[in-house]
């Protein structure tokens, strides 16, 4: 199981990232920013299946959509010729790295997503989930410049919630059985153990999956029926799996669409760095009185310490994780003050 502390640390280790944006394209590495899309989105997820309708896109023009690709279908569709322009990604996890292949795409990257995948692109954009502490970070820091993502569970389920919130109203998404589809658990390039402990009826066959890929499928379901999606059309051209969503074979999926994809815009407002750097001193003051007093009348710090020592009071774990955020937050203070200010971008 993957720790609080792992998920606080990925998010951390990006921060004085977004006060110096890298120079090539850098303004999608700027914190806050509100990537803007219209015209349809096709989804490419992870599942079994996603060889197969690889293969049923041979050839097709795929120019009218925006193609999201999940991190673990990243190479797959590389290899199968389609050059996605945004990647998305959530898993805190080192084990992620074996996906990447070099792609000009922008990633979409979960706060607390493991930092080197992050670190692979040029281009990306941060974003946070809602209720979540990078959130509650961000705003602390930056003001209410972020607004949280709604997703549950699956990178999947990221990707579509994202293309929605970017504006797109026809998503048509492949490649997301959310089932064991031929007895595997993803597409070529990944796998777990297939455990079914579920079966789903779909027409006359029962579907093997398990309790999580089902909760996965049922969120989705719950997300394209809700005030959520913003009114988009959510499509489901697998063609297998248990995704009971209005479904269209592939081909067909893509045949509709024959308006050329118009250009992304951003939408980005940049916070006050002078007060940015202010909280983030006002934060360091308050996590070295926790360290000395054990407590803190900061909100957000008493709610970090917690979080970060895995919501237990064993002292070591405490101390861990308060030498974790005052490092962290010393670091991002002092890259805050090397930086000119025309230079920052959060």
């Amino acid at each position: 199981m993957i720790s609080n502390l792992r998920f606080l640390r990925n998010y951390l280790q990006k921060l004085p990232d977004l006060a110096a944006p890298r120079p090539v394209a850098g303004e999608f590495r700027r914190n806050g920013a509100n990537l803007r899309i219209t015209g349809p989105a096709l989804v490419f997820a992870a599942g079994p299946t996603l060889d197969e309708n690889l293969a049923q896109l041979r050839g097709r023009d795929l120019s009218s959509f925006w193609i999201f690709v999940v991190d673990a279908a990243l190479k797959d569709v590389v290899a199968a010729g389609v050059q996605p322009h945004f990647v998305v990604s959530c898993d805190p996890a080192e084990s992620l790295d074996r996906f990447y292949v070099p792609s000009q795409a922008v990633l979409l990257h979960e706060a607390s997503g493991f930092s080197g995948f992050y670190d692979r692109f040029s281009r990306s954009n941060m974003f946070h989930l809602s209720l979540s502490l990078s959130l509650a970070i961000n705003n602390e820091l930056f003001g209410p410049v972020a607004k949280g993502v709604v997703a549950y569970g699956s990178v999947l389920n990221c990707a579509v919630s994202l293309a929605a919130r970017m504006g797109s109203k026809r998503i048509v998404i492949c490649g997301a059985d959310c089932a064991y589809t031929g007895n595997r658990s993803h597409c070529r390039g990944w796998s777990v153990p297939v455990r079914p402990d579920v079966f789903v009826p779909r027409g006359n066959a029962l579907i093997p999956t398990s309790t999580l890929f089902l909760s996965y499928a049922k969120w989705l379901e719950d997300f394209a029926r809700s005030e959520h999606a913003m009114g988009a059309e959510i499509i489901n051209a697998t063609g297998a799996g248990i995704l009971d969503l209005p479904a269209m074979p592939l081909v067909d999926a893509i045949a509709r669409e024959n308006v050329k994809r118009p250009t992304v815009a951003v939408d980005y407002v940049d916070p006050d760095s002078v007060a940015v750097q202010a909280r983030v001193e006002s934060l360091l003051v308050a996590l070295r009185e926790f360290r000395t007093t054990g407590a803190s009348e900061n909100r957000l710090v008493a709610q970090m310490v917690p979080f970060a020592a895995g919501n237990t009071t064993e002292p070591e774990a405490i101390a861990t994780a308060l030498d974790l955020l005052v490092t962290s937050f010393e670091r991002y203070a002092s890259v805050l003050a090397a930086t000119p200010a025309s230079a920052r971008g959060h």
